[in-house]
This record gives structure tokens, C-alpha cells and sequence, in this order.
């Protein structure tokens, strides 16, 4: 049986507005300009965004670091932390660095992902720029 649009689970409309935004992001401005590793960083940083947010709407906060989507943390209910986790391992950015996430970072979000491009420092220009979402 099919589900009215009113009771649609905000999970999967997350989903879709992720997906549909990272679409929009990788096609855009990267279709020839960005390199392999920012591309798949963009592409990874969109995923995990959305994972995110379903942490928010399972446990009504975000997580406190990267890491609660690995494993659960200790203030979760652990009935309503998936049994095979939101993620098999730590995010990283096309170059293999560890992702940064940021909560309440003051820039109007809840929270920001970084990557520190292909040199791994703050800042930089082409692709050891920063890539934030």
C-alpha cells in the first residue's frame, strides 16, 4: 500500500533534498574545472550531510562529533541507534584526510564539514583550497 505525501517520513525527504542538492553542487561548478579528490570529497561531504541530519531526526540532536556515526555514543538510546551504525568508518576527503565537522560554528548552520584540500592546511588556492559544506 502507498503512503499519502502527508505522512512521508522526513527521513526520506532528507534524502531526497540531499541527494537532489548534491547533484546540483557536483554538476555544477566541478563538471570539468575540479580535480578526481575535490569531486569526491564534494560527493562524500553531501553524504555524510545527510546522515547527519537523520542522526538529528532519530536521536533530536545533532551529533557531537563525526565519530557518533560510527559507534554510538553513550547518550543515544541504543534501540534507536541502527544496528549496522550510519557509518562503517570515519569520514574522509579525497586525499584520505580525516573530514572536520563543526557544530554551531556561527556561520548561520548547524553545522559545517571541512576539508583542507589536497595540502591537509587551512586555507589555500586550486586544490589545496578548502571545501566546506
Amino acid at each position: 500500500m502507498f503512503r499519502s505525501w502527508d505522512r512521508v517520513d522526513s527521513a526520506i525527504v532528507t534524502m531526497l533534498i540531499a541527494g537532489v542538492t548534491g547533484a546540483v553542487i557536483l554538476a555544477l561548478p566541478c563538471r570539468t574545472s575540479c580535480p578526481g579528490p575535490s569531486r569526491k570529497t564534494l560527493a562524500t561531504m553531501m553524504g555524510i550531510a545527510m546522515w547527519i541530519d537523520i542522526f538529528k531526526l532519530d536521536h533530536g540532536k545533532y551529533p557531537e562529533t563525526l565519530e557518533d556515526l560510527v559507534s554510538a555514543p553513550s547518550w543515544v538510546n541504543p534501540k534507536k541507534y541502527p544496528p549496522k551504525r550510519y557509518l562503517k568508518q570515519f569520514p574522509t576527503d579525497g586525499w584520505d584526510a580525516k573530514l572536520i565537522y563543526r557544530r554551531g560554528s556561527g556561520n548561520g548552520k548547524p553545522y559545517e564539514l571541512i576539508s583542507y584540500g589536497a595540502d591537509g592546511r587551512e586555507g589555500g588556492e586550486g586544490t589545496d583550497a578548502d571545501i566546506f559544506e
